[in-house]
């Protein structure tokens, strides 16, 4: 599974607890299935991150949050903001230095943090630097209406329709939440290819909202699944994939609404690996992918009951998504390499 979004708040704590924070984080994601990882990092001691990475063996892409403006109304520390040359610098050394470790495992994306702490100069460069060398991008869009708000007052426009003038919305941009878009929005992204990352928990947590995701599916949107783990307290993809499959049904008031528990999965797993590039690599156990592989014991009672028309092709989703939970989990496998077995 790939779980794009695990944020580390200790933006600018000592190299040494960034490093175990990031080994504790990279746990419980192994112990809960996920093979990939998306994330954005901290401001500082990222280099820490990458070696957690490194040493663990999990896949995915990490990113330095670059922050060059305060946000109003918020007390955002001095020390997290930094001159809008440093953060992009930093940013570009650290790209040169992690992305394509380990035969491809390891890779960096830019990760601008979210609309009111950047300046558009920065996300100039950063979109520059992407179409010139095929870098990846991660960044937060409209996970409060406050963001959408401050977009509109600053730009004349609304977040992902400012992106889209910077030349942001594209494959290779994956934008977390999601959440306060119209149907504009929705026009730009299905056009451009650009991905989205639904991270149910956080939203749910900070009454943010609830993302249009059946609109998005409906679109040909590419819809990912991710934690925020810092808004939510957990990194685990079965919790995730579950409140997306819940919170629609609720709020729309209809039982059979998309994301059906397959869609989900999907999310989870195919829809990662396109969001990361690599649906030619990982997302699916297929002849000639890389055995990023996951495995799960459903003979527990939580799980049953475990008849053969229970456990049919259609049916097997419906278990992972309404009745699995991460303690199921007794292996997790990326490039080959066991690296969680029997918890």
């Amino acid at each position: 599974m790939t779980n794009l979004f695990r944020r580390n708040s200790l933006y600018y704590r000592s190299g040494v607890e960034v490093y175990w924070s990031s080994m504790l984080g990279i746990s419980e994601l192994l112990l809960n299935g996920t093979t990939a990882i998306y994330d954005m990092e901290t401001t500082y001691h990222t280099d820490s991150c990458f070696w957690a990475m490194a040493q663990t063996g999990i896949r995915g892409f990490e990113g330095k949050a670059m922050i060059d403006r305060e946000q109003p109304g918020v007390d955002v520390p001095k020390a997290m903001i930094q001159p809008t040359d440093v953060a992009f610098s930093e940013s570009v050394e650290l790209f040169h230095k992690w992305d394509g470790r380990d035969d491809g495992r390891i890779r960096y994306c830019f990760a601008p943090r979210y609309a009111p702490t950047r300046t558009t100069e920065l996300l100039k460069m950063t979109a520059d630097f992407s179409a010139k060398y095929g870098a990846y991008v991660h960044t937060h869009s409209a996970e409060t209406e406050e963001e959408e708000r401050i977009s509109i007052e600053r730009t004349g426009m609304r977040e992902v329709e400012y992106y889209d003038s910077i030349g942001l919305i594209n494959p290779r941009t994956v934008l977390a939440h999601c959440v306060h878009w119209n149907e504009r929005e929705i026009d730009i992204m299905t056009k451009r290819g650009c991905h989205v990352c639904h991270c149910p928990g956080a939203n749910l947590y900070l009454s943010s909202g609830i993302a249009l995701i059946p609109k998005m599916l409906a679109r040909g949107i590419n819809v990912s699944i991710g934690a925020d783990g810092s808004d939510n307290n957990n990194l685990s993809n079965f919790v995730e994939m579950r409140l997306a499959a819940y919170i629609q049904k609720g709020y729309h008031r209809d039982p059979v609404i998309p994301p059906s528990a397959k869609q989900v999965f999907e999310m989870a797993t195919l829809g990662g690996a396109r969001a990361l590039g690599l649906e030619n690599q990982i997302g699916s156990i297929e002849v000639g992918k890389r055995a990023d592989i996951v495995i799960l014991d459903l003979r527990k009672p939580h799980s049953w009951p475990n008849e053969e028309q229970v456990s049919s092709k259609d049916n097997i989703y419906t278990r992972i998504v309404y009745s699995a939970i991460s303690s199921d989990v007794v292996m997790t496998m990326v490039d080959g390499r066991v690296l969680m077995r029997d918890r």
